[in-house]
């Protein structure tokens, strides 16, 4: 994503990520970046996006945009034995989906007015749970979001993963 940002001529580009073994990665993506003349600004802060506050990034910083491509439950592990990881935080799906939506509501409430959120999930629950699209919605909604509809992504010969698109009015 970040790569991706750099080559579109983004301003500035903000990851979160709590896991210390791509911290590496990230400072030699960003050393890239700025050895290859590209003007994108690029900061990786350390630690799972429900901690980031915008304090985190130096200067005045307000996204037109947020990305996300949370942990699916425990469809993906990132890091096991971590207690920052999304399945030792909520190891249940009911209290996955609480934190999940926590963070869509946080993430609607940090883009600036007329900015976007786009949230790529794939919209898996256990039989008769609740989807995790419907609750998501629904709560940004109730912040005052407008959901702009889906679109779909496609990863290799996968099926396309919906990308959820809401809007923050001016």
């Amino acid at each position: 994503r970040g790569l991706g940002a750099a080559a579109a001529g983004v301003k500035t580009y903000v990851g979160t990520d709590p896991n210390p073994r791509l911290l590496g990665g990230y400072a030699r993506l960003k050393a890239a970046v700025a050895e290859g003349g590209l003007p994108t600004r690029i900061e990786f802060v350390p630690k799972p996006f429900e901690d980031f506050a915008l304090d985190d990034v130096a200067g005045p910083f307000a996204p037109d945009l947020m990305f996300t491509s949370p942990p699916f439950f425990d469809f993906e592990t990132y890091n096991d034995g971590d207690a920052r990881q999304s399945t030792s935080v909520a190891p249940t799906f009911d209290g996955w989906l609480a934190w999940f939506v926590a963070a869509a509501v946080k993430a609607y409430g940090l883009i600036r007015p007329g900015g976007y959120l786009a949230y790529y999930f794939v919209d898996f629950r256990p039989r008769g749970a609740r989807k995790p699209s419907e609750a998501v919605i629904a709560a940004v909604r109730l912040a005052g979001g407008a959901f702009r509809g889906v679109i779909a992504a496609r990863r290799g010969a996968k099926r396309p993963i919906p990308v959820w698109v809401f809007q923050k009015p001016e």
